[in-house]
């Protein structure tokens, strides 16, 4: 950011920016907030979840908790 005067997606007319907050609405704010609860539940019930930001931690949490596949 910015794009470069000479970006090939500036000369599209069915391309859109928006700023990094296009994304919130009410609506995606409760479900960002619901997706992170159901996450921490599953691994507090032993389960991997199913967003996991460093996947390669898993192995390691399988043998340090006992997390099922």
């Amino acid at each position: 950011e910015p794009l470069p005067p000479n970006n090939p997606l500036l000369s599209f007319e069915n391309v859109l920016f928006t700023p990094h907050a296009a994304w919130y609405s009410e609506e995606a704010q409760r479900c960002i907030q619901e997706t992170a609860a159901r996450q921490v539940a599953e691994v507090l019930r032993g389960r991997v979840p199913k967003h996991v930001v460093n996947p390669e931690a898993i192995e390691i949490a399988r043998r340090r908790w006992g997390l099922a596949p």
